[in-house]
């Protein structure tokens, strides 16, 4: 069950990374500073949320199997809500500069 909530994190962060690129744009939002406020970049820079996505819903669920068969259910569920919490801070962050 939580490998499914994983990949739906994961695939919702992909998407809304997709909706969030402007490729027509030549500067766009990719950072956020405490200081300095935001920072601009080019739009390619948030492909890498795509990637984290990516990552974090199949290689993960893999790893997260890996896990399960060496350590256990305990060590695997707790690797999976690690992900999540990536996934999530990775969400609130793309929010915030998109």
């Amino acid at each position: 069950m939580a490998m499914a909530f994983l990949f739906l994190t994961s695939f919702v962060l992909m998407v809304l990374t997709f909706f969030a690129l402007r490729p027509n744009s030549v500067m766009i939002r990719t950072g956020y500073a405490d200081v300095g406020g935001y920072r601009d970049g080019q739009w390619q820079y948030l492909l890498t949320f795509m990637i984290l996505g990516f990552i974090t819903g199949v290689i993960h669920n893999i790893l997260a199997t890996k896990v399960y068969g060496k350590k256990g259910s305990g060590a695997a569920a707790l690797f999976i809500f690690i992900s999540i919490g990536l996934v999530c801070l990775a969400g609130l962050y793309l929010f915030k500069i998109a």
